[in-house]
């Protein structure tokens, strides 16, 4: 249901605004707005009074929260790459709210941050550094066949030179330079790109080679001034690789030691964001020197709480009144522990119009049957509610979160699977006949030796949820007050749809399906014009409206999908079975363990690909067949201020 919401005005000294905001996060059920006013009062209030500008704030708390993220991110490397000096993770006792928005807990944590990316810092650089030293070294190791010393540039009659040539060019090279009678060169190393050379020529012939090299695609080499040969060079580079490589492991031991600080340094961050979510709020303050006023919502059974606590502990008073005719105020959902999982179908959609109705209760039910009839496999059922349950057993999920919303929901899900597959004879397909040669007799068919039975089924529980849809959309009008619109536009519909479906039937009742039809089709050509002005166009718009019976033969066939996703399941497993059995079944060791291979990868692979198509496809015929009937979104989700944690947990 659609949470009933209560506007609040609350005023105050400027003295105890800070703790003000403590205590509506503490209470985590406000959800803090600027005072509703005119465009005058407005005018005049700004002439008095001002809001807070705090994005400067804001921007330097992110330069905190980024420096911390550091610290941790660096910290938890660290433990990983030397885990004997990290002595684990000491977990951090469960602190309560006033504890955690109490300054005074984190003195001395800043210079930790302060140290840890001071370390950071040193172990950057020195990577760095090691990673020009192995650059040195590799340019210098395809040299290192070079004899003369690596600054030597010639003599005072001869110039030497060291390049490269593309590969497969330096023949031609190497024969131009021996005509001139002048130079000579040598291969010191080739790959698959360049040959490289040592040049040496009589400094007569300069142009000459020059031109030559030119022409050749020469690119000449420097070392950079380095003294003796290029071995010795490589000699020294390496020295200073295993001397910065053992800086940076005695850096990343010392860090790791630090590790104890990580539930410290975390917790830190936890303060700091939450500050910044107190001072995003104090944006909506309007204030003077000495008093604010700032507005919000919260739970209409909430309000006198918050009225008592914050009346009671400081000098404001807390003014409750319901929404005025107009204003729309935040929703929130409130459902039941089987439905609540559910609304993230409805959230992933649009959360509905204040004004409206809560699709949940009514679209959960169908979900749940659509979900499994898709996935259809008893053994993929059980996989998915114990996987779904592990899951949340161990990562914890805040109640009400989008991953707690998932999981659970996949986890009933599962449980609709079951009872499906079950019902089809559907356990990892036809795995027991496969392997044991035995097969699992269905509760109820086979939709594998009987399709057009479970598309008569799919077709008939589409039908079911279209007028479960048309029956809401009939209730929101009759709690409008709109009973005669009720009447016309969804029971009139009712009895077409239903009188068409009895011909079908054959014998009696195709004769009152006949009489019914016609009768609803009359009633609709007659009403279905009434806000149009004239008798012509009147007639003219009922007439036409029989043309969306169309519409509703085309959502029932849509419903086809439940038939083809729990067929595609099926088929698929298998296929994986009888693919599994080839090597031999269970002959020997070999064909087992191919077996058990081939079984565990092919059928999560199905359980993961079907999963998702059936998440897909039961969502869209929510969305597009039911919702399409009667429900209105547009609605904006309630953010109250609450304490938002990413590492802590409180008590």
């Amino acid at each position: 249901m659609i949470v009933k919401m209560s506007k609040l005005s609350i005023a105050g000294l400027m003295s105890e605004r800070s703790a003000v905001v403590r205590r509506l996060m503490k209470i985590g059920a406000v959800e803090l707005s600027e005072v509703s006013m005119s465009a005058q009062e407005r005018e005049r209030a700004l002439g008095i009074a001002s809001f807070d500008n705090a994005e400067k704030r804001i921007a330097d708390i992110d330069g905190e929260l980024r420096k911390i993220q550091e610290a941790i991110a660096f910290l938890t490397a660290a433990a990983r790459e030397c885990p004997s000096a990290s002595g684990g993770k000491r977990p951090s006792a469960a602190l309560s709210f006033d504890r955690f928005v109490d300054s005074s807990a984190y003195a001395g944590i800043w210079e930790k941050v302060f140290e840890v990316n001071g370390l950071h810092k040193r172990v950057t650089a020195k990577k760095t550094e090691l990673n020009a030293l192995k650059n040195d070294a590799a340019f210098l190791t395809v040299w290192e066949n070079l004899q003369t010393p690596a600054a030597l540039a010639g003599t005072e009659t001869t110039a030497f030179l060291t390049g490269a040539v593309p590969r497969g060019a330096e023949a031609a090279l190497l024969e131009r330079l021996g005509e001139t009678g002048l130079a000579v060169a040598d291969t010191v190393s080739a790959d698959k790109e360049q040959t490289r050379l040592f040049i040496a020529f009589h400094r007569s012939a300069e142009a000459a080679v020059a031109e030559i090299l030119q022409e050749s695609g020469f690119s000449r080499v420097s070392f950079g001034g380095r003294q003796g040969t290029v071995a010795e060079n490589i000699a020294e580079v390496r020295g200073k690789i295993q001397i910065a490589a053992r800086e940076i492991a005695e850096l990343t031991k010392v860090s790791a030691g630090k590790y104890a600080w990580l539930p410290e340094i975390e917790r830190l961050y936890d303060y700091i964001y939450n500050m910044r979510e107190r001072r995003k709020a104090r944006g909506n303050f309007l204030k003077t020197e000495t008093a604010f006023l700032v507005g919000g919502w919260t739970p209409a059974d909430c309000a006198e709480r918050v009225k008592r606590e914050i009346e009671g502990e400081f000098t404001a008073r807390v003014a409750v009144t319901p929404p005025e005719e107009g204003e729309e105020p935040p929703v929130l959902l409130r459902n039941g522990k089987l439905v609540y999982p559910f609304e993230m179908i409805t959230e992933m959609y649009s959360l509905p119009a204040p004004g409206g109705m809560d699709p949940n209760a009514a679209m959960s039910p169908f979900y749940w049957l659509f979900f499994g009839l898709m996935l259809s496999d008893a053994g993929y059922g059980v996989l998915l509610t114990l996987f779904c349950a592990l899951a949340l057993w161990r990562l914890k999920p805040e109640r009400g979160a989008m991953m707690d919303k998932m999981l659970k929901m996949l986890a009933f899900g599962g449980v609709s699977t079951v009872l499906w597959g079950a019902a089809f004879g559907g356990w990892f397909g036809d795995l027991s006949a496969q392997v044991f040669g035995k097969a699992v007799s269905p509760l109820w068919f086979d939709p594998n030796s009987d399709p057009t039975r479970l598309l008569i089924w799919s077709f008939i529980l589409g039908a079911v949820h279209l007028f479960a849809g048309m029956g809401l959309n009939a209730y929101l009008m009759i709690r409008d007050g709109k009973w005669l619109d009720a009447l016309f536009d969804v029971g009139l519909w009712y009895a077409a749809l239903i009188g068409a479906a009895m011909l079908l039937l054959g014998g009696k009742f195709a004769e009152v399906g006949k009489y019914t039809a016609m009768i609803a089709a009359a009633g609709l050509v007659l009403t279905q014009g009434r806000a149009e002005k004239g008798i012509l166009k009147k007639l003219m718009t009922g007439v036409l409206s029989l043309y969306n019976i169309t519409g509703y033969i085309s959502d029932v066939l849509s419903y086809s999908r439940l038939l083809a996703l729990g067929l595609a399941t099926g088929v698929i497993a298998q296929v994986i079975n009888q693919l599994a059995v080839l090597p031999g079944g269970l002959k020997n060791a070999f064909t087992v363990t191919a077996l058990i291979i081939i079984l565990l990868g092919g059928h999560l692979f199905n359980l993961a690909i079907n999963t998702l198509g059936a998440y897909v496809h039961a969502s869209r015929l929510q969305y597009v067949e039911f919702f399409g009937k009667f429900y209105q979104g547009g609605g904006r989700a309630f953010a109250p201020l609450r304490a938002k944690l990413k590492y802590l947990k409180l008590q």
